[in-house]
């Protein structure tokens, strides 16, 4: 007797013909268990999926993007050395700011399940203090020509601050993208200071 007998005995072999139909039920019900969770379960294993490959790609950009926007922010921060802010050192810093992109950074934050811990940190603190420098900076587009804002350490420090949580931010990156990060050249003295005193 094999267990097929024990759903029924029609088979060619059997010796009688009895349907167990409380057999049958149970085995459409899990077969019936089986399509229902597949038509469950699939799409939310195919949407993470998904949604992982976003976010890698989306990190690869911010990554790259990052490389450039912290080369310019380098010598923004050279600029900000100037005790005086006139109007030439105001364009001097605009024109390094203009490859200052925020939201390529802050749209990783809505992937936050597929970052993981340290790379979200990263990329929150990042968006922070790129989005505070953005808007502190575009306030001198609309300082008129003739003025002079004092300069030195009150600018230079927030930039500094960025420049810090943009490379922690594109080190993350690297680390999650599973490649060694590009070195970047030219990076600022205060920059290199504040690193060794730990900021």
């Amino acid at each position: 007797m094999s267990m097929l007998d024990g759903v029924s005995q029609c088979w060619w072999l059997s010796e009688t013909c009895v349907v167990n139909w409380d057999a049958w039920a149970a085995v459409g019900t899990m077969l019936a268990v089986v399509v229902a969770l597949g038509v469950g379960v699939l799409p939310e294993v195919n949407r993470r999926r998904e949604g992982r490959a976003r976010a890698l790609g989306q990190m690869h950009l911010a990554e790259t993007a990052l490389e450039t926007q912290l080369l310019h922010l380098g010598r923004a921060i050279a600029a900000s050395q100037a005790a005086a802010f006139d109007f030439n050192v105001r364009q001097q810093v605009l024109a390094e700011m203009e490859y200052f992109d925020p939201p390529v950074v802050a749209g990783l934050l809505s992937f936050s399940e597929h970052l993981g811990t340290d790379a979200f940190k990263a990329t929150a603190r990042c968006a922070v203090d790129m989005q505070r420098v953005h808007t502190l900076v575009s306030q001198f587009k609309s300082t008129p020509v003739s003025a002079v804002v004092e300069g030195g350490r009150w600018l230079s420090e927030y930039l500094v601050a960025a420049y810090l949580s943009m490379d922690d931010a594109r080190l993350a990156y690297s680390a999650v993208l599973g490649r060694a990060p590009n070195d970047i050249p030219e990076v600022p003295f205060q920059v290199r200071a504040a690193r060794r005193r730990g900021e």
